[in-house]
């Protein structure tokens, strides 16, 4: 019993010590795979992204200094049959899951210095799974936070995922990302 209320005790004091300082974001939401061809210019056209309708994205950020913040997510989602995938048909759902880890700097505040928004640039690598494929990127991305209180927000992040293998239908595509977000 006195195990259990030191590790309760202690669980609350860094809970209660980051809500102080706010340095950890917490995030969830859903995430769009738009794995159009390059080829054919159609980046942005929704008629063929892939998604799954349920919470399909986990994130965890921890600012370090004043604009630079790292942080890890994970997302799961289909490439599904009906949709063109790197310009070619898939015969069956194929099911996804990355995992990232990426570096932020935050530069709204050279633009417009505003508490509610929050805007940053991002860099990192990520490990993919694709039906027992497996694939390496390198991440660049932009993200949008958009803060509904102090700690309470929404989140828009968009990032470029670039394949280490291209020879594979798991290979260069662009994740969009809609997140509600928990600041402590």
């Amino acid at each position: 019993m006195k195990i259990a209320v030191a590790v309760l005790s202690c669980c609350f004091a860094f809970v209660g010590s980051a809500q102080e300082t706010q340095k950890w974001v917490f995030g969830s939401g859903i995430n769009f795979i738009d794995n159009s061809p390059t080829t054919n210019n159609e980046f942005l056209k929704t008629n063929n992204w892939n998604t799954i309708p349920f919470i399909s994205s986990f994130s965890v950020d921890r600012k370090l200094e004043n604009n630079i913040a790292i942080g890890a997510n994970l997302s799961m989602n289909q490439y599904e049959a009906a949709n063109l995938q790197n310009g070619s048909s898939i015969s069956r759902v194929l099911t996804y899951f990355v995992i990232n880890a990426n570096a932020k700097y935050t530069f709204d505040q050279h633009i417009v210095d505003v508490k509610w928004f929050d805007a940053s640039v991002l860099a990192g690598a990520g490990l993919g799974w694709l039906e027992g494929e497996n694939n390496q990127f390198l991440n660049t991305g932009l993200t949008l936070d958009f803060w509904l209180s102090s700690t309470i927000g929404m989140r828009l992040q968009t990032v470029g995922k670039f394949s280490m293998d291209n020879d594979q239908l798991f290979n260069n595509h662009i994740q969009h990302t809609a997140e509600f977000i928990f600041k402590f």
